[in-house]
């Protein structure tokens, strides 16, 4: 891991596996490019309800 502002944070991505090239796929069985920060998926949530 490189040190920096984001080591130690926490993340959310797509939980499928990756796909055969090693790519993330949109539109298909393999992973997306889904990535989202936890702070800002619990931000989100709290402004939802």
């Amino acid at each position: 891991k490189k040190p920096g502002v984001n080591c130690g944070r926490s993340f959310y991505i797509c939980a499928r596996p990756l796909g055969k090239s090693g790519e993330k796929e949109k539109g298909t069985e393999w992973r997306c490019g889904t990535f989202i920060w936890s702070s800002d998926w619990k931000k989100s949530q709290s402004q939802a309800s």
